[in-house]
Protein backbone atom coordinates (compact mmCIF):
# COMPACT_ATOMS: atom_id res chain seq x y z
CA UNK A 1 0.00 0.00 0.00
CA UNK A 2 1.01 3.29 -0.84
CA UNK A 3 0.75 6.28 2.29
CA UNK A 4 -0.06 8.56 -0.90
CA UNK A 5 -2.18 6.72 -2.94
CA UNK A 6 -6.08 7.55 -2.51
CA UNK A 7 -7.11 4.41 -3.99
CA UNK A 8 -5.06 2.53 -1.08
CA UNK A 9 -6.51 4.22 1.42
CA UNK A 10 -10.02 3.84 0.19
CA UNK A 11 -9.86 0.27 -0.26
CA UNK A 12 -8.52 -0.03 3.20
CA UNK A 13 -11.94 1.49 4.15
CA UNK A 14 -13.57 -0.96 2.92
CA UNK A 15 -15.88 -2.73 5.71
CA UNK A 16 -15.57 -6.58 6.40
CA UNK A 17 -16.91 -8.82 8.76
CA UNK A 18 -16.01 -9.49 12.00
CA UNK A 19 -16.96 -11.24 15.12
CA UNK A 20 -15.78 -10.05 18.79
CA UNK A 21 -14.11 -13.05 20.88
CA UNK A 22 -14.40 -10.76 24.00
CA UNK A 23 -16.58 -8.38 25.22
CA UNK A 24 -14.85 -4.67 25.60
CA UNK A 25 -16.12 -2.18 27.36
CA UNK A 26 -16.87 1.21 26.00
CA UNK A 27 -17.05 0.30 22.56
CA UNK A 28 -20.50 -0.05 21.88
CA UNK A 29 -20.57 3.65 20.16
CA UNK A 30 -19.58 0.71 17.16
CA UNK A 31 -22.67 -0.03 17.33
CA UNK A 32 -24.87 2.88 18.02
CA UNK A 33 -24.73 2.03 21.55
CA UNK A 34 -22.37 4.95 23.64
CA UNK A 35 -21.28 3.83 27.04
CA UNK A 36 -22.16 0.45 26.59
CA UNK A 37 -20.07 -2.35 26.29
CA UNK A 38 -19.15 -4.23 22.56
CA UNK A 39 -20.52 -7.73 23.86
CA UNK A 40 -18.78 -10.98 23.03
CA UNK A 41 -20.00 -12.91 19.69
CA UNK A 42 -21.10 -9.45 18.32
CA UNK A 43 -20.54 -9.48 14.62
CA UNK A 44 -19.48 -5.71 13.21
CA UNK A 45 -18.47 -4.53 9.92
CA UNK A 46 -15.21 -2.88 10.29
CA UNK A 47 -12.94 -1.03 8.22
CA UNK A 48 -10.03 -3.48 6.65
CA UNK A 49 -7.59 -1.29 8.35
CA UNK A 50 -9.19 -1.81 12.06
CA UNK A 51 -10.04 -5.32 11.29
CA UNK A 52 -6.61 -6.76 10.33
CA UNK A 53 -4.91 -4.81 13.15
CA UNK A 54 -7.55 -6.19 15.70
CA UNK A 55 -7.34 -9.93 14.64
CA UNK A 56 -3.77 -9.96 15.18
CA UNK A 57 -3.93 -8.65 18.16
CA UNK A 58 -4.49 -11.35 21.33
CA UNK A 59 -6.23 -11.27 24.44
CA UNK A 60 -4.95 -12.99 27.68
CA UNK A 61 -7.94 -15.00 29.34
CA UNK A 62 -8.74 -17.68 31.53
CA UNK A 63 -8.76 -19.75 28.88
CA UNK A 64 -5.59 -18.94 27.15
CA UNK A 65 -4.55 -16.48 24.46
CA UNK A 66 -6.81 -15.80 21.73
CA UNK A 67 -7.56 -12.60 18.73
CA UNK A 68 -9.53 -10.20 19.97
CA UNK A 69 -11.62 -10.49 16.67
CA UNK A 70 -12.21 -13.09 14.12
CA UNK A 71 -12.37 -12.25 10.79
CA UNK A 72 -15.19 -13.16 8.92
CA UNK A 73 -15.24 -13.97 5.20
CA UNK A 74 -16.76 -10.79 2.96
CA UNK A 75 -18.97 -11.70 0.59
CA UNK A 76 -16.41 -11.68 -2.01
CA UNK A 77 -14.67 -14.50 -0.95
CA UNK A 78 -17.93 -16.56 -1.36
CA UNK A 79 -18.34 -20.32 -2.90
CA UNK A 80 -20.67 -18.12 -5.31
CA UNK A 81 -17.93 -15.51 -6.40
CA UNK A 82 -15.27 -18.09 -6.55
CA UNK A 83 -17.15 -20.56 -9.40
CA UNK A 84 -18.18 -17.72 -11.26
CA UNK A 85 -14.66 -16.23 -11.06
CA UNK A 86 -13.71 -20.19 -12.59
CA UNK A 87 -16.50 -20.78 -15.34
CA UNK A 88 -15.92 -17.14 -16.45
CA UNK A 89 -14.23 -14.21 -14.93
CA UNK A 90 -15.88 -12.27 -17.15
CA UNK A 91 -19.13 -12.09 -16.01
CA UNK A 92 -18.51 -11.24 -12.87
CA UNK A 93 -19.43 -7.82 -11.43
CA UNK A 94 -16.45 -6.92 -9.44
CA UNK A 95 -17.82 -3.05 -9.06
CA UNK A 96 -20.93 -4.21 -7.49
CA UNK A 97 -19.26 -7.03 -4.94
CA UNK A 98 -16.46 -4.24 -3.88
CA UNK A 99 -15.14 -0.96 -5.66
CA UNK A 100 -11.26 -2.24 -4.84
CA UNK A 101 -11.89 -5.76 -5.51
CA UNK A 102 -8.60 -6.88 -6.64
CA UNK A 103 -7.04 -4.61 -3.65
CA UNK A 104 -9.14 -6.82 -1.29
CA UNK A 105 -7.64 -9.90 -2.76
CA UNK A 106 -4.38 -9.12 -2.83
CA UNK A 107 -4.63 -7.85 1.04
CA UNK A 108 -6.55 -11.03 2.19
CA UNK A 109 -4.11 -13.21 0.42
CA UNK A 110 -1.28 -11.75 1.43
CA UNK A 111 -2.80 -11.76 5.53
CA UNK A 112 -3.61 -15.16 4.93
CA UNK A 113 -0.87 -15.90 3.03
CA UNK A 114 -3.30 -17.85 0.22
CA UNK A 115 -1.14 -18.71 -2.70
CA UNK A 116 -4.95 -20.10 -3.80
CA UNK A 117 -6.12 -16.78 -3.58
CA UNK A 118 -3.77 -15.48 -5.40
CA UNK A 119 -3.93 -17.75 -8.38
CA UNK A 120 -7.46 -16.75 -8.51
CA UNK A 121 -7.24 -13.08 -9.04
CA UNK A 122 -4.60 -13.47 -11.34
CA UNK A 123 -6.21 -15.82 -13.60
CA UNK A 124 -9.57 -13.71 -13.19
CA UNK A 125 -7.30 -10.46 -14.66
CA UNK A 126 -6.20 -12.74 -17.04
CA UNK A 127 -9.67 -13.37 -18.67
CA UNK A 128 -10.84 -10.22 -18.07
CA UNK A 129 -7.75 -7.95 -19.30
CA UNK A 130 -8.25 -9.51 -22.52
CA UNK A 131 -11.50 -8.32 -22.69
CA UNK A 132 -10.72 -4.87 -21.54
CA UNK A 133 -7.65 -4.86 -24.14
CA UNK A 134 -10.48 -5.66 -26.88
CA UNK A 135 -12.51 -2.89 -25.45
CA UNK A 136 -9.66 -0.39 -25.22
CA UNK A 137 -9.07 -1.28 -28.85
CA UNK A 138 -12.36 -0.78 -29.90
CA UNK A 139 -12.73 2.55 -27.89
CA UNK A 140 -9.66 4.10 -29.61
CA UNK A 141 -10.15 2.77 -33.10
CA UNK A 142 -14.05 3.42 -32.61
CA UNK A 143 -14.27 5.11 -36.29
CA UNK A 144 -12.70 1.80 -37.82
CA UNK A 145 -14.85 -1.37 -39.31
CA UNK A 146 -14.13 -3.01 -35.88
CA UNK A 147 -17.24 -1.39 -34.48
CA UNK A 148 -19.04 -4.59 -36.59
CA UNK A 149 -17.18 -6.74 -34.06
CA UNK A 150 -18.84 -5.43 -31.23
CA UNK A 151 -22.32 -4.38 -29.67
CA UNK A 152 -22.22 -1.03 -27.84
CA UNK A 153 -24.60 -1.96 -25.07
CA UNK A 154 -22.10 -5.09 -24.55
CA UNK A 155 -19.26 -3.44 -24.16
CA UNK A 156 -21.35 -0.59 -21.84
CA UNK A 157 -22.37 -3.03 -19.77
CA UNK A 158 -18.94 -4.91 -19.88
CA UNK A 159 -17.34 -1.47 -18.83
CA UNK A 160 -19.88 -1.17 -15.82
CA UNK A 161 -18.49 -4.30 -13.84
CA UNK A 162 -14.82 -3.06 -13.52
CA UNK A 163 -13.25 -2.33 -10.31
CA UNK A 164 -10.91 0.72 -10.00
CA UNK A 165 -7.91 -1.19 -11.02
CA UNK A 166 -9.63 -2.62 -14.03
CA UNK A 167 -10.80 1.04 -14.74
CA UNK A 168 -6.77 2.31 -14.74
CA UNK A 169 -5.93 -0.94 -16.61
CA UNK A 170 -8.50 0.38 -19.78
CA UNK A 171 -7.41 3.91 -19.22
CA UNK A 172 -3.57 3.00 -19.77
CA UNK A 173 -4.28 0.19 -22.59
CA UNK A 174 -6.96 3.31 -24.90
CA UNK A 175 -3.89 5.59 -24.19
CA UNK A 176 -1.36 2.82 -25.52
CA UNK A 177 -3.75 2.06 -28.83
CA UNK A 178 -3.90 5.80 -29.32
CA UNK A 179 -0.19 6.55 -29.03
CA UNK A 180 0.22 3.63 -31.49
CA UNK A 181 -2.51 5.02 -33.72
CA UNK A 182 -0.78 8.42 -33.62
CA UNK A 183 2.88 7.02 -34.22
CA UNK A 184 1.88 5.19 -36.92
CA UNK A 185 -0.18 7.86 -38.75
CA UNK A 186 3.37 10.55 -38.16
CA UNK A 187 5.06 7.91 -39.80
CA UNK A 188 3.22 7.81 -43.18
Amino acid sequence: MSYFDLDDILADNVKVPTRFNFTVPGLGYLENNPNKPLNKNNNLDLPLWLAKELAILEVIDDGGQNHLIELLTPEIFHQRVTNIIKSDGTALDANALCPYFYTIYEQWAYFYSSNKLSKLAVDMLKSRGVAINNYASFKSNSTSSKTAYFNESSVVDFLQTLDEFEKKLLYVSQESYRHMKNYLQSND
